[in-house]
Protein backbone atom coordinates (compact mmCIF):
# COMPACT_ATOMS: atom_id res chain seq x y z
CA UNK A 1 0.00 0.00 0.00
CA UNK A 2 2.93 2.49 0.86
CA UNK A 3 4.41 1.93 -2.58
CA UNK A 4 1.23 2.76 -4.07
CA UNK A 5 1.13 5.81 -1.85
CA UNK A 6 4.75 7.04 -3.15
CA UNK A 7 4.34 6.48 -6.54
CA UNK A 8 0.86 8.39 -6.63
CA UNK A 9 2.48 11.02 -5.27
CA UNK A 10 5.78 11.11 -7.23
CA UNK A 11 3.00 10.73 -9.97
CA UNK A 12 1.42 14.27 -8.30
CA UNK A 13 4.77 16.09 -7.79
CA UNK A 14 4.78 15.76 -4.74
CA UNK A 15 8.44 13.85 -4.07
CA UNK A 16 9.04 14.69 -0.23
CA UNK A 17 5.55 12.64 0.41
CA UNK A 18 6.88 9.91 -2.00
CA UNK A 19 10.05 9.62 -0.22
CA UNK A 20 8.50 9.57 3.15
CA UNK A 21 6.52 6.81 2.17
CA UNK A 22 9.03 4.84 1.30
CA UNK A 23 11.25 5.09 3.58
CA UNK A 24 8.25 4.25 6.08
CA UNK A 25 7.84 1.20 3.95
CA UNK A 26 11.10 0.01 4.08
CA UNK A 27 11.65 0.66 8.04
CA UNK A 28 8.28 -1.91 8.41
CA UNK A 29 9.86 -4.41 5.99
CA UNK A 30 13.15 -4.47 8.24
CA UNK A 31 13.48 -8.10 9.81
CA UNK A 32 9.91 -8.96 7.75
CA UNK A 33 10.58 -11.83 5.25
CA UNK A 34 10.04 -9.63 1.59
CA UNK A 35 10.60 -11.05 -1.83
CA UNK A 36 13.42 -9.28 -3.11
CA UNK A 37 11.81 -8.30 -6.05
CA UNK A 38 9.42 -6.62 -3.38
CA UNK A 39 12.24 -4.53 -1.93
CA UNK A 40 14.35 -3.89 -4.81
CA UNK A 41 11.04 -2.15 -6.00
CA UNK A 42 10.88 -0.32 -3.10
CA UNK A 43 14.61 0.90 -3.04
CA UNK A 44 14.03 1.24 -6.83
CA UNK A 45 11.16 3.98 -6.36
CA UNK A 46 13.51 5.45 -3.26
CA UNK A 47 16.68 5.97 -5.31
CA UNK A 48 14.06 7.40 -8.22
CA UNK A 49 12.25 10.15 -5.95
CA UNK A 50 15.92 10.66 -4.24
CA UNK A 51 16.48 12.25 -7.37
CA UNK A 52 13.61 14.22 -8.28
CA UNK A 53 14.80 15.93 -4.41
CA UNK A 54 17.75 16.31 -6.05
CA UNK A 55 20.03 14.05 -4.35
CA UNK A 56 21.05 12.57 -7.44
CA UNK A 57 24.65 11.44 -6.08
CA UNK A 58 23.03 8.89 -3.85
CA UNK A 59 20.10 8.01 -6.20
CA UNK A 60 22.88 6.66 -8.81
CA UNK A 61 24.58 4.86 -6.09
CA UNK A 62 21.62 2.91 -5.27
CA UNK A 63 20.41 2.19 -8.46
CA UNK A 64 24.16 1.10 -9.47
CA UNK A 65 24.27 -1.36 -6.82
CA UNK A 66 20.17 -2.15 -7.79
CA UNK A 67 21.74 -2.92 -10.91
CA UNK A 68 24.31 -5.44 -9.89
CA UNK A 69 21.76 -7.38 -7.92
CA UNK A 70 19.49 -7.56 -11.47
CA UNK A 71 17.38 -10.83 -11.70
CA UNK A 72 18.25 -10.26 -15.23
CA UNK A 73 19.94 -8.88 -17.75
CA UNK A 74 16.90 -6.55 -19.46
CA UNK A 75 16.70 -5.59 -16.05
CA UNK A 76 20.39 -4.62 -15.15
CA UNK A 77 20.20 -2.70 -18.44
CA UNK A 78 16.95 -1.07 -17.50
CA UNK A 79 18.49 0.19 -13.74
CA UNK A 80 22.06 1.59 -15.46
CA UNK A 81 19.98 3.33 -17.88
CA UNK A 82 17.86 4.82 -15.35
CA UNK A 83 21.38 5.54 -13.24
CA UNK A 84 22.92 6.89 -16.48
CA UNK A 85 19.82 9.59 -16.70
CA UNK A 86 20.22 10.72 -13.19
CA UNK A 87 24.40 11.12 -14.01
CA UNK A 88 23.31 13.25 -16.46
CA UNK A 89 21.06 15.39 -14.08
CA UNK A 90 24.27 15.79 -11.96
CA UNK A 91 26.23 17.48 -14.83
CA UNK A 92 23.51 20.13 -15.99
Amino acid sequence: ALETVAGTARNAGRFQEGAEAVTQALALARGVTLKAANRQRLELLGAVLASDLGRHAEAAQTLQRLAAEAPSPSERSLRLRIAYGIVEKMHD
